[in-house]
């Protein structure tokens, strides 16, 4: 041991690292009493060294590979809590997107739809009532069967027209004593109570078709304010939800910068060159240069960077 050591020593006291000041270029010198183990002791600090160089940064390389798969993973995790919040709190806010809009928005709107077409069916339900309304207090209108468009009120009043004309014509006849008078008196009073009959079942009929749409609309309203309120909540959380949005998208943009990174580093191990490069490799001269100097040996190592190959040497 205490040999191995002195070895050392002279080893280390044969040998001498320089630069000249202007270039990343290191010189070796060895001196040795034989001129070939001088030369192999200069290639052989600068083999070493040059070796050092590579594990220094295959090593550092390592690390940051370690760090940036350990960094990845932590945002991989940090990606999937952010979303994970966001989807529960849509879940709770009951917040569901149909073709870019809330489900709550496209109900307000096919409500509105909905009691806009109700309301103008209503209008005119009114007016028709109305209509039959005045029709029945004054039957012998003669707008009666275009206003109520019923069949059975049509085929009266054809038939009381018919009876009329009947009566008419006994009477222009001056045969007031005709037995068939009588009789059409009676079918004209039956066919005036089926015409009134008829009438006001058509406007209990409108009046009742009135009253449906009417309790329809004021369903319809009641669910379209509650629709409406409802929106208004979702709006509110959409706004929150907009946050998450943004924490989520924040993440996985971090995410996605460490993961191609992280890729870039693992692409690059192993293939990236050495920082340093020898030059010129040494060899025995053809003659001493003195008995009391030490063999000189040039050997360059191009340095990655000037700090580096100052500290090297």
């Amino acid at each position: 041991e205490e040999r191995r050591s002195d070895s050392i020593d002279v080893l280390l006291d044969s040998a001498k690292a320089s630069n000249d000041g202007h270039s990343l270029t290191i010189f070796i010198d060895a001196t040795a009493g034989d001129p070939v183990a001088a030369a192999a002791i200069a290639n052989a600090f600068a083999n070493t060294y040059i070796d050092h160089q590579t594990e220094v940064q295959k090593a550092a390389t390592e690390t940051v590979r370690t760090w940036l798969g350990q960094k990845v993973e932590g945002l991989r995790e940090q990606l999937a809590t952010s979303e994970n919040a966001r989807a529960e709190f849509l879940q709770r806010a009951g917040i569901i997107q149909v073709d870019g809009s809330t489900l709550q928005a496209h109900r307000v709107a096919a409500l509105d739809q909905q009691l806009v077409s109700l309301e103008s069916d209503l209008i005119a339900a009114r007016a028709r009532l109305g209509a039959a309304q005045a029709i029945a207090a004054h039957p012998g209108d003669a707008t009666f069967e275009e206003a109520l468009s019923s069949p059975t009120i049509q085929a009266c009043r054809i038939e009381e027209a018919r009876l009329q004309r009947a009566i008419a014509d006994i009477t222009s006849a001056g045969a007031t004593k005709s037995g068939d008078l009588p009789l059409l008196h009676s079918q004209l009073a039956t066919i005036d109570a089926q015409l009134q009959t008829e009438t006001q079942r058509v406007v209990d009929s409108l009046a009742n078709e009135v009253a449906v749409k009417e309790r329809s609309e004021e369903t319809l309203s009641k669910e379209l304010a509650d629709a409406q309120a409802a929106l208004a909540k979702t709006n509110l959380a959409l706004v929150q939800a907009g946050e998450l949005d943004r924490v989520v998208s924040a993440n996985r943009e971090i995410y996605d910068t460490y993961l191609t990174r992280y890729k870039q580093t693992v692409e690059q191990e192993g293939i990236t060159p050495p920082e340093a490069q020898l030059i010129t490799q040494a060899e025995p001269p053809s003659y001493k240069i003195s008995p009391s100097l030490a063999f000189a040996l040039l050997i360059g190592v191009g340095g990655g960077i000037a700090g580096r190959a100052r500290r090297a040497g």
